[in-house]
This record gives C-alpha cells, sequence and structure tokens, in this order.
C-alpha cells in the first residue's frame, strides 16, 4: 500500500506538472485559473474521471481471465487517479479565498 505523505507528494508533482504545461504553453488555463468557467472545470475534471473508469474496467477483464500481471494497468489507474485528484485540488485552489 502507498503510504499517504507518497499518494499526496504524487497529486503535488502533478498539479506542478500541470503549471510547467500552463506555462509551457501547452494549454491556457488550470483549474485553478479563475478564468476557466465551471463547466469547463467540470469537463476537465470528468475526462480524467473517464479514464479512470477506462482502467478499471481493462483491470476487471483481466482479473475476470485470471490473467497474472496486471501491474503496468493498475500503475495506470494509479496515474489517473492522481490526475482527478490534482485537478481537484486546482478547482479548490480557484476556491479559497485569500
Amino acid at each position: 500500500m502507498l503510504p499517504r505523505w507518497r499518494a499526496l507528494e504524487l497529486i503535488v508533482i502533478e498539479r506542478q506538472r500541470q503549471d510547467k504545461l500552463k506555462a509551457d504553453g501547452r494549454f491556457k488555463y488550470t483549474c485553478a485559473d479563475l478564468e476557466m468557467t465551471l463547466s469547463q472545470k467540470v469537463a476537465v475534471l470528468t475526462e480524467e474521471v473517464g479514464e479512470v473508469a477506462r482502467a478499471t474496467l481493462e483491470i476487471n477483464a483481466l482479473v475476470s481471465r485470471e490473467t497474472d500481471d496486471h501491474t503496468e494497468l493498475r500503475h495506470a489507474l494509479r496515474k489517473e487517479l492522481v490526475q482527478v485528484a490534482a485537478i481537484s485540488l486546482a478547482w479548490i485552489e480557484s476556491l479559497v479565498e485569500e
């Protein structure tokens, strides 16, 4: 099991990656930006949740076939969950008053 501090560290690293992608011009806003509409934020979050669902279905398919090694898919699932958490964190950042 991944220690809680490591899980939180992965989320913070992902948030930093998102900010760097924005700084590099890969996208205009992150969910932390007030310029991004609520509809845009929910679309970004929903897209990532969809990727979590896809990864989960892929793992379930392997488990049902009793395939032994689904480690790679579990890592992909963790990556997607970290992205969901980081996007949620960014959105929360936009809601926190100074």
